[in-house]
């Protein structure tokens, strides 16, 4: 696990709040899958957006000059009241194509919701906006469920360079 501050300018992290409700139903992954964009976690509650790359061209430029790693799949992830997400390591998925690490990054405020503290390897971490956390696919994590609000992030999976 290693953090990276900063890595989205506020600006940056609301643009892409924003996208959500502009985008299609269905997206063409990085892989050059045609998939439906938006998945709800009926055990977890949590919604999942994938979001192709030409949608999100400008952020993986600003991350990938930053980063030791190649983005393979953006995705984005609403967690509204009464959401969360069980301990579990990540895997790749031939819909996104082969990766080997991913990254989480705040886009909104942790003051803005009650709740979903985001735990890596058992420990709490500490992200503030546009603030992302590196890890490999051996790492567990999990979110705590949200009391109050909404926590918004980018779930990134990647190649390591």
């Amino acid at each position: 696990m290693k953090y990276f501050r900063k890595l989205l300018s506020k600006n940056h992290c609301q643009s892409i709040i924003d996208l959500i409700p502009t985008l299609s139903e269905e997206v063409t992954t990085f892989a050059n899958e045609n998939v439906k964009r938006l998945h709800v976690s009926p055990e977890w509650q949590y919604n999942f957006y994938r979001l192709g790359k030409q949608e999100v061209l400008e952020q993986i430029n600003v991350i990938e000059k930053k980063i030791p790693f190649t983005i393979v799949s953006f995705r984005i992830m609403h967690y509204p009241t009464g959401s969360s997400i069980g301990e579990h390591n990540d895997s790749w998925h031939p819909i996104d194509g082969p990766s080997d690490c991913g990254m989480t990054i705040q886009l909104n405020n942790p003051d803005n919701y009650v709740g979903g503290q985001f735990y890596m390897n058992g420990e709490p971490t500490n992200l503030n906006i546009g603030d992302g956390v590196f890890y490999t696919y051996d790492e567990p994590h999990f979110v705590r469920k949200v009391l109050q609000g909404e926590r918004w992030i980018v779930s990134l999976r990647a190649k390591l360079r």
